[in-house]
C-alpha cells in the first residue's frame, strides 16, 4: 500500500501543476488540451489510490488470518503442556496426560506423530489375532503400532 501512495501524490502534484498551467492558458484549444491532460492525471491518481486500498484490504485480511492462526497455536501450546511423550511398549511411543496414573492399556493415548504436527489424534486399540499382538490405529492414516504387551504388564 505504501508504495502506491507516493505515486498517487506525484500524480496529484502533476494535476495541481496542470491546473495552474490551465489558469495561464488564453487559447481555448490549449485550454481543452490541458483539461484532458488534467483529467488523465486525476484518473491515474484515483487508480493508484484504489490499488493502495485494495492492497490494504488484502493485508488486513491476511493479518486477521494470522491472528486466528496464532490464537490456535497458543491454544494448542497451552493444551499440549498437559501431555507428555511416553514409551507405552518397547519402542512404541504415544502422548498421555501427565497426571494419568493408571494402566497404560486404559490410558487415553494420542498419536505421537500427529501430536508433533499439532493435532490430537486418539489412538484406537485393536487386537491382532496372529501372534496375539496389540495394535493401535491412528484415524489420520499414520502407520499402525504393533506390540506384544504394554510396558506396565511385565
Amino acid at each position: 500500500m505504501i508504495e502506491h501512495l507516493p505515486a498517487a501524490l506525484t500524480s496529484l502534484q502533476s494535476a495541481l501543476g496542470l491546473g495552474k498551467a490551465m489558469m495561464d492558458v488564453s487559447n481555448v484549444a490549449d485550454s481543452q488540451g490541458k483539461l484532458i491532460e488534467f483529467n488523465g492525471v486525476i484518473i491515474e491518481a484515483q487508480q493508484k489510490i484504489m490499488a493502495a486500498q485494495l492492497e490494504q484490504s488484502g493485508l488486513l485480511k491476511e493479518i486477521e488470518l494470522l491472528k486466528k492462526e496464532l490464537a490456535k497455536h497458543d491454544e494448542f501450546s497451552e493444551e499440549s503442556s498437559k501431555y507428555h511423550r511416553v514409551e507405552i511398549a518397547l519402542g512404541v511411543f504415544a502422548h498421555l496426560e501427565k497426571i494419568y496414573d493408571g494402566k497404560l492399556s486404559n490410558a487415553h493415548k494420542y498419536c505421537n506423530s500427529c501430536f508433533e504436527k499439532r493435532r490430537k489424534s486418539t489412538l484406537q486399540q485393536f487386537n491382532i489375532s496372529v501372534g496375539r499382538n496389540i495394535g493401535l490405529k491412528c484415524p489420520n492414516g499414520c502407520p499402525d503400532l504393533e506390540f506384544h504387551a504394554y510396558l506396565d504388564m511385565y
